[in-house]
This record gives C-alpha cells, sequence and structure tokens, in this order.
C-alpha cells in the first residue's frame, strides 16, 4: 500500500488583487481578497497548491473569475468561480508570491465576452 504525504513547501504569503467589474462602471467598488495556503500535494508529474480564498461581492455582479500569477509570471486562468469563495489549484513554480486576481462581471458578460 502506497502511503501518501503532504507535501509542505515554502509559499510566500499570497497577495490578493481585486479587479473592477468592466460592464458595471469604471471605477466599480474594490473587491476585498483573502487567500490562506491550504498545502501542497503532489498530482501526477507535478507539485500543486490548494489556494482557499474568499473575496466581497460586489453589487450587480452577475459572476466572478479568478486567476493566479505564479512568481514565474506564469498565469492560471480559473475560470468562473463561486462567490463569495472559492477553493483554487495552481502548479507549484517555486517559492514566492502567487497573486490571486478576482474579476467581478456584469450579468450577460463573461472573461470571454458576450
Amino acid at each position: 500500500m502506497m502511503s501518501r504525504r503532504r507535501l509542505l513547501l515554502p509559499v510566500l504569503a499570497i497577495a490578493a488583487i481585486a479587479a473592477p467589474m468592466p460592464a458595471l462602471a469604471s471605477a466599480a467598488p474594490p473587491i476585498h481578497v483573502s487567500v490562506a495556503n491550504g498545502g501542497c500535494r503532489q498530482a501526477g508529474t507535478e507539485i500543486v497548491c490548494r489556494l482557499d480564498v474568499g473575496f466581497s461581492q460586489v453589487a450587480g455582479a452577475g459572476s466572478y473569475s479568478a486567476e493566479v500569477i505564479a512568481p514565474d509570471g506564469a498565469i492560471t486562468d480559473h475560470g468562473a468561480v463561486g462567490a463569495p469563495s472559492t477553493t483554487l489549484w495552481v502548479p507549484y513554480v517555486g517559492a514566492g508570491r502567487y497573486t490571486v486576481r478576482i474579476f467581478a462581471w456584469a450579468p450577460g458578460q463573461s472573461p470571454a465576452g458576450p
């Protein structure tokens, strides 16, 4: 029987950034985002880390999407996510800052457009 080990890798505190709601207003209120490192594990040939994300909702938003920017600049697009919290799995590329960006979208809008 194979034993499963939980990998504890150094992941710097996660930075959180909010983006405005593109179709509702040019000066939409900020989205407050909090991120907790949920640990890392082996997944096939790579290591992935779990990010537990919570964020404030924007009045009038129809949906939300998320992306993570790794320390090496790679962007992982997670597409639509549920509010007010979600779990994101991202490839581990090394210690550093993993930036979570949450986008609010007006009803009928999406990251790919109408």
